[in-house]
C-alpha cells in the first residue's frame, strides 16, 4: 500500500494558501530567485493534481446551481404571468397550446385525463419549488389543442 504524501491530506484551498505564504517567506529571503519558483511548482503540483477531480466537480456543481437558479426564476416568472392572465381574464387571449407554450413556457407536468368520456390534455403550472407553491393551475385542452377550461387550486401542505 502506497503511503500518502503529507500534501495529499491537505484541502486544496488550505494548501494553496500555505504555498502562497511559503512563497512570500522565500521571496523575502531569496529575492525573486528561480529557487522560489522551483519550490512552489514542486510542492504544489502533487497536491493540486491529487485534488483535480474534486476541484472540477465542485466547479461543475457551482455552474449547475447557477443554471438551476435561473431556471427556477424563469419558471416562477412564467407562472406569475399566467396567474395575472387568469386573474385579469386575459387567459382568453391564449386560446391554444401553442399560445400557452409561447407565453408561459413548458408546464411542470402534462397528463391525459378523461373528462365526459373523452381524453383531454391537462397541464400543471405552479411555483418551481413545490414547498413554496401556495396554489397551482390546471389547464385543460381538447383533442385539437384548444384551451377548454382552467382551474386554480390552493395547495394544502
Amino acid at each position: 500500500m502506497r503511503q500518502k504524501h503529507f500534501f495529499e491530506f491537505c484541502h486544496p484551498r488550505m494548501f494553496l494558501s500555505g504555498v502562497q505564504r511559503l512563497a512570500e517567506v522565500l521571496d523575502a529571503r531569496l529575492k525573486h530567485s528561480g529557487m522560489t519558483i522551483f519550490l512552489i511548482i514542486s510542492f504544489s503540483g502533487c497536491a493540486v493534481i491529487n485534488h483535480a477531480d474534486e476541484l472540477i466537480m465542485m466547479g461543475g456543481y457551482s455552474r449547475d446551481k447557477n443554471v438551476q437558479g435561473k431556471l427556477v426564476d424563469q419558471i416562477n416568472a412564467s407562472y406569475d404571468a399566467l396567474l395575472v392572465a387568469i386573474n385579469t381574464n386575459k387567459i382568453k387571449n391564449y386560446p391554444d397550446q401553442t399560445a400557452i407554450l409561447t407565453n408561459f413556457g413548458e408546464p411542470i407536468a402534462k397528463k391525459t385525463v378523461t373528462i365526459d368520456g373523452l381524453p383531454r390534455d391537462r397541464w400543471l403550472y405552479r411555483n418551481a419549488i413545490p414547498q413554496k407553491a401556495k396554489d397551482k393551475v390546471y389547464l385543460y385542452f381538447d383533442t385539437h389543442g384548444q384551451l377548454m377550461k382552467f382551474t386554480q387550486e390552493k395547495i394544502e401542505w
